[in-house]
């Protein structure tokens, strides 16, 4: 596998409201995967070693994949994780 790096934000979804109705975010915290041109949502326990198994370990392709809804071409109003 090639880099074991991932970029994660976190989105206010009182500021980034499109974003969140795009994406059906329906409760808090939501955990989602974006890989290629599509979406998955993590439904694990909620540690970051189980998180990296979904995405590095391929537990990710046994989740429903979802497309992503629209192209992303702007940036949206996040914090990097741990700020």
């Amino acid at each position: 596998m090639g880099s074991n790096k991932v970029n994660i934000g976190v989105v206010n979804c009182d500021d980034e409201e499109d974003l969140c109705t795009s994406f059906k975010i329906d409760a808090f915290p939501r955990l989602l995967y974006l890989h290629k041109n599509s979406y998955y949502k993590f439904t694990g326990e909620r540690s970051i070693e189980k998180f990296g198994d979904f995405i590095y370990q391929g537990g990710f392709e046994s989740a429903e994949a979802k497309d992503i809804p629209f192209e992303i071409t702007r940036s949206f109003k996040f914090s990097a994780a741990g700020t």
